[in-house]
């Protein structure tokens, strides 16, 4: 036991060693394991603040639109783009939440290509996207895309719809730019009309961001900027529109044989049926989101303060594209003609004679003086817009600021005679009259026997002194103040008709003065007079192109029917539709006024 003890002491005295032993060494590695820890936490702690950063970053870039980063990364490689900034303090609005697939015709810049034709419009379209849509739509039939991809998209003609599809094909026909807006719940079931909403809403996504690229990039007072800004802007979604054009067209014309098919729309005399082409709907989209009334006021401030001398290159591409804010499928057929072409001015600021006549009446000088301050600015003009706009829009008016001072000043000469004549009572005469006094007076001389031009003189300045306070009156913009606010389309009802067939007849006493009168005044009212005719036959001549060709594509000249896109249904016959989806139809035409009303309140910002 002894020995036995002795070796278990012995033992027991090793072990204590190795305890001890051990005890230091997981000492140290205590020590050493806390600095471990202490790094790792160190470590951890770094992690956890480059992650945070990361996940701010993430949260960041999903607020973002991927939509619109992947086009501005497009559009800022355009060589013709000068340097421009990403909207910064954007709304984030329900249409950049939303996902929409992005088609790549989205990115897609194709410069268009010169339209080699012989059509006479083509006389007066100032560019591309106006003579583009004024040529004739022709639908290629089935047979022509035989053994292609496209000859599938025909079978789109025989499918079956059910409500949320009709939604979408009502949408899609009459351009309801609201509907696309956003993506919700009566997204179409048909996959040949999800394609096409698709495409809208894209348009529609594009045109909010070329809204926001705007309102980000231009500058207060710097009026030069703001306008090539927006030239440049305009120009990239023409290209835009060409890529949609030559992708969708088919597309879109099937859409619209499928709706007249589906409502079997009733044919009229005039044979005027609205069948729209892919850049029509794209010129609404830019009109309705993209031009917005705070970027209206911002055009039109910059617009008045260009320099004529300094910008002339400016003011002649500006004028182009903000006219074209006017032109869709039944207006681009008129360019040129006095009362079937509608004048918006969204944004353009066209007072240009009214206001340099007032600057120079301020200034209290000579008749001649007057004349060719007048003459001055006409021949200004005269290089910056279309001769067509140029002439009904400044020419005319010139005149008939000239013709109206030289009346006046013999009027002020001759007071007391004057005073004798018979005065026609405002309330005899017709507003359409008031409207058209140079007309009728024109129309009278033209009418008179006289031989002598002597005679003629002495009655032309009769007739003028009839009148008992001659105005000068735009004709466009006669024929815009007696119309409806625009409509979905951006057509207008038409309304009155300046032309007119009333005859004066000269009174006596009238020719009496007139002989008194000095001849140099009578020669000078004869010398406006004439070139007032001379623009009124080239206006007369353009207008009987216009016509004519409007018979031969069967375009109606005078259209008494109202084209907002609802009243369209009262050419669609519904009896295809089952008496028991009566009410189905109903509820979609109430739908679609909620949304019709939205773009009626904005179409009247934009007047």
């Amino acid at each position: 036991m002894g020995n036995l003890s002795a070796l278990c002491f012995a033992e027991e005295t090793e072990d204590k060693n190795d305890i001890q032993i051990k005890f230091n060494q997981q000492k140290s590695d205590q020590s050493q394991n806390v600095s471990v820890q202490n790094i790792k936490k160190d470590q951890l702690f770094n992690l956890f603040q480059q992650d945070q950063k990361e996940i701010e970053e993430f949260k960041q870039s999903i607020q973002e639109c991927s939509f619109c980063l992947n086009h501005f990364k497009q559009l800022i490689k355009q060589q013709s783009f000068e340097q421009i900034l990403y909207p910064q303090n954007r709304q984030q609005q329900i249409n950049h939440s939303c996902q929409i697939q992005q088609l790549k015709e989205s990115n897609q810049f194709n410069e268009p290509l010169a339209i080699l034709q012989n059509d006479p419009i083509s006389q007066y379209t100032s560019e591309w996207f106006q003579l583009a849509l004024s040529l004739p739509k022709y639908i290629r039939s089935i047979e022509y895309f035989e053994g292609l991809p496209e000859q599938e998209q025909f079978n789109f003609l025989n499918s079956t719809l059910d409500e949320q599809d009709f939604y979408s094909l009502i949408c899609l026909k009459w351009c309801v730019i609201d509907f696309f807006r956003q993506k919700h719940s009566l997204f179409p079931k048909n996959h040949f009309l999800e394609n096409c909403c698709t495409v809208f809403y894209n348009i529609a996504h594009l045109c909010q961001f070329y809204n926001e690229l705007f309102l980000e990039n231009y500058k207060d007072n710097e009026f030069s900027h703001n306008i090539r800004l927006y030239i440049q802007l305009y120009l990239q979604y023409q290209k835009l529109m060409n890529s949609f054009q030559n992708q969708y067209d088919l597309q879109f014309d099937l859409l619209q044989l499928k709706y007249e098919k589906q409502f079997n729309f009733k044919k009229d005399d005039s044979n005027f049926y609205p069948h729209f082409k892919l850049i029509g709907f794209m010129i609404r989209f830019w009109c309705q989101i993209t031009l917005t009334t705070e970027v209206q006021n911002i055009l039109r401030k910059s617009y008045r303060n260009l320099n004529i001398q300094d910008d002339k290159d400016l003011i002649q591409k500006y004028v182009i594209a903000a006219l074209d804010v006017d032109i869709d499928e039944y207006n681009v057929h008129w360019i040129g003609h006095r009362e079937n072409f509608r004048i918006e001015k969204t944004l353009l600021d066209f007072n240009i004679i009214e206001e340099i006549v007032q600057q120079i009446e301020q200034q209290q000088i000579t008749n001649e003086e007057f004349y060719q301050q007048i003459d001055d600015k006409l021949q200004e003009l005269r290089l910056l817009y279309p001769q067509w706009f140029f002439e009904v829009e400044f020419e005319c008016l010139g005149i008939q600021y000239k013709i109206a001072r030289l009346v006046q000043d013999v009027k002020s000469q001759n007071s007391s005679e004057i005073a004798k004549l018979k005065k026609v009572d405002d309330t005899e005469i017709s507003e359409n009259q008031r409207n058209s006094q140079f007309e009728i007076i024109f129309n009278s001389f033209n009418t008179l026997k006289q031989d002598n031009f002597e005679d003629k003189e002495v009655e032309l300045m009769a007739l003028y002194l009839q009148e008992s306070n001659l105005m000068p009156r735009s004709k466009f913009r006669q024929s815009c103040s007696n119309q409806s606010t625009v409509t979905s389309f951006g057509f207008r009802q038409k309304g009155f008709n300046y032309s007119t067939q009333s005859i004066l007849k000269v009174s006596q006493e009238a020719l009496q003065i007139s002989k008194e009168i000095r001849i140099e005044y009578k020669q000078k009212l004869a010398e406006f007079n004439d070139r007032l005719q001379r623009v009124e036959e080239n206006i007369s001549l353009r207008e009987l192109i216009l016509e004519e060709r409007a018979h031969r594509l069967k375009i109606p000249i005078d259209i008494n029917i109202n084209v907002e896109w609802l009243n369209f249904f009262k050419k669609t016959d519904l009896s295809k539709i089952p008496v028991s989806e009566k009410e189905l139809i109903q509820k979609i035409l109430q739908t679609l006024q909620s949304f019709d009303s939205n773009q009626k309140q904005q179409a009247i910002q934009m007047q």
